[in-house]
């Protein structure tokens, strides 16, 4: 006779929500800080936005878990993505004889 295995889940609490996003929030800044350096790109002065912040009481956590895993997906995408344009950026000036300009920005008021 087979035996029949059922899997069951427990419900995910918000500790399990905030462990989740804070593992996945630091494999991005991981990521993206490795590039950095991998790209002699200058660190951003501010909060690159590596995912979503911890969650307070009362959130569905199995939706806030689910939705970290798309989130935490988008941001790696979009830093591969600026990661590819920047390494484009620096190919075309390379190949046009150009140094990159480091752009500088004034505030109007």
């Amino acid at each position: 006779m087979e035996k029949k295995v059922i899997r069951i889940e427990a419900e995910p609490t918000r500790e399990d929500a905030n462990r989740i996003i804070a593992e996945r929030r630091e494999a991005v800044r991981a990521y993206v800080l490795e590039k950095l350096k991998e790209t002699k790109t200058a660190t951003p002065a501010s909060d690159l936005l590596f995912g979503l912040f911890p969650i307070q009481e009362g959130n569905p956590y199995r939706e806030i878990v689910n939705i970290s895993a798309y989130v935490s997906a988008a941001m790696s995408e979009a830093w591969r993505l600026f990661f590819e344009v920047e390494h484009l950026r620096r190919e075309l000036a390379e190949l046009k004889g150009r140094e990159i300009e480091d752009v500088k920005c004034t505030v109007v008021e």
